[in-house]
């Protein structure tokens, strides 16, 4: 429920508070006098769209303030730059502003956008007087579902498009690896094999001279050791001190028999052909290769080879993905078709019904030639997955149904679009007779009405009028009028006063206490210059209802 407005520099008004209250409120008062204003400041705190003439002459912005509930919503229109929003002091973008007030008030003006004369919104209603709040709630997640799912597929389809080029390319990685098949270190043993190989004349060559010079004849290193030996052996027995020496020769005599024994077997052991020399050498050649396109390492491209196979066998899954995000997507869709079908059934099953209750509330507002109908259709879409009557047709997080409320106002003319009908006081009653109706799936909270008694008079007035005391039982209800059958039935009567002193208009406005409804009431039935007759005729039609 609205709670307060309070408007600056707006329009013709300078500044002005009101507390509104719940039930029905009328506003009245003399042509002009701002009531328009009041609620054209209302509509703009919640959510219409505001422009720079609302600002009130000499003034570089306005300010209106509106609190529902708990929340406050604050608008601010300068002359110079962006509006800015706020609720509950927190600022909001134009758009979060408009998503979060929609649903609080609906305006049925002569110049107001109504919530209903939006098509999408029929289904809405429809499904709200069938009970079918959590039936669609449910349709709606499984859209949803469908969406995430969908998506979820195409992107991984995409990967595995992109995956084919990306396995062919690590397939002929991982063959040009494994067929050299590297192990660890192997360059570096087999560098030190091919170097030997490719050296083996000159080692031979070089071992067998210093095995001649170690041992061969009286003129060897071992020779000449042993004559040594043999010398130091003499002077043993002059001179006793010269005995470690001796013992230190045989040790090198027994240390070169070994290095000799040890260097022949050296040489057995080198046995090098060709043919090894060139296998070395085309394997390192290999490895090298290998190492150059996968990081220089035999380390890093083994590194290289592990981290390729767990690549491809995860593009492997990608299959497997596949298979399972398109059963899913099948049962999702299986799921979303059987509840889609049930809706369409409750829906169909009750348009008739409510195509008839609204009508026949348009008649009692004094529309007998009115003619109400709720068309439910379907639009083919050849890429659906969901079908109706045999033909694939377009769906929503609603379903496959496009509801339409059609209208007729006046006789012989034909059922249109009620979207295309002018608006006007004619359309108030309509919309009054369909919120009637339809009162408990309304989303809002308060209805307002501007010139709604537009056209009207006598039984039409007092028709006009039950239907806003019924609809006020559950909303609150603002309306504008003219109309004394209207205002009478008012559970608060606002008056609103334009004011001119010294070329200064000033608005005020007030809720009337008893005596001052009545004089209002005379006021709107005979005019400024009643007489004590009318006033009389006020009291007894006051007291009819407040008595």
């Amino acid at each position: 429920m609205i709670n307060k407005l309070h408007i600056r520099n707006f329009a013709i008004i300078d500044e002005l508070e009101l507390d509104f209250k719940p039930g029905l409120t009328v506003i009245t008062g003399e042509t002009g006098s701002g009531k328009s204003i009041i609620l054209q400041a209302l509509g703009v705190t919640m959510g219409s769209k505001p422009t720079k003439t609302m600002i009130k002459s000499g003034q570089d912005r306005t300010t209106i303030e509106t609190s529902h509930g708990n929340i406050e919503y604050y608008r601010v229109i300068p002359e110079k730059g962006r509006i800015k929003n706020y609720i509950d002091d927190i600022p909001v973008s134009e758009k979060e502003y408009k998503i979060r007030t929609r649903n609080i008030t609906d305006f049925h003006g002569q110049h107001e956008q109504q919530l209903i004369m939006d098509s999408a919104t029929h289904i809405h209603y429809l499904d709200n007087y069938a009970g079918l709040e959590m039936a669609v709630n449910e349709l709606n997640i499984l859209y949803n579902d469908l969406d995430i799912i969908s998506r979820k597929l195409e992107k991984v389809k995409a990967n595995k498009a992109l995956a084919d080029e990306r396995k062919e390319l690590l397939s002929f990685q991982l063959n040009e690896i494994e067929s050299v098949n590297p192990k660890p270190d192997e360059d570096i043993r087999l560098h030190e094999e091919f170097t030997i190989g490719s050296h083996q004349e000159e080692i031979i060559t070089t071992i067998s001279e210093l095995n001649s010079r170690l041992e061969s004849g009286g003129s060897s290193i071992q020779g000449l050791l042993n004559d040594s030996i043999h010398d130091l052996d003499r002077l043993l027995k002059w001179d006793p001190g010269l005995k470690d020496y001796v013992k230190l020769l045989n040790e090198a005599v027994i240390n070169l028999q070994e290095v000799n024994a040890g260097l022949t077997q050296h040489i057995a052991a080198i046995n090098f052909d060709r043919n090894r020399l060139r296998e070395l050498e085309d394997r390192l050649q290999a490895l090298d290769s290998l190492k150059r396109k996968y990081g220089g390492s035999l380390d890093q491209v083994i590194e290289r080879k592990d981290s390729i196979m767990e690549e491809l066998a995860g593009l492997k899954s990608l299959d497997k993905q596949i298979v399972l995000l398109e059963k899913e997507l099948v049962d999702k869709q299986n799921h979303f078709r059987k509840s889609a079908d049930s809706i369409h059934g409750a829906r169909q099953a009750v348009i008739d019904e409510l195509s008839l209750n609204i009508m026949s509330e348009m008649r009692r507002l004094q529309m007998p030639g009115a003619k109400f109908k709720i068309e439910l259709s379907q639009i083919i879409d050849e890429k659906s997955f969901v079908s109706y009557d045999g033909q694939p047709v377009k769906y929503s997080a609603d379903g496959y149904d496009f509801v339409q409320f059609l209208l007729s106002a006046n006789p012989g003319e034909k059922l249109k679009p009620l979207t295309e009908i002018a608006s006007g006081g004619e359309v108030s009653r309509i919309m009054l007779a369909i919120k009637t109706i339809l009162q408990n799936g309304d989303p809002v909270d308060t209805l307002i009405f501007d010139e709604i008694d537009s056209g009207i008079s006598g039984t039409a007035a007092e028709k006009v009028a039950e239907s806003l005391v019924n609809l006020a039982r559950n909303k609150q209800v603002i309306c504008i009028t003219h109309l004394p059958q209207i205002a009478v039935r008012s559970h608060n009567h606002l008056q609103v006063n334009k004011n001119i002193s010294h070329d200064i208009t000033t608005v005020s406005a007030r809720y009337l206490n008893n005596e001052e409804v009545i004089r209002a009431l005379a006021q709107l039935t005979a005019g400024n210059k009643y007489v004590a007759e009318d006033l009389s005729a006020a009291r007894a039609m006051y007291e009819r209802y407040h008595g």
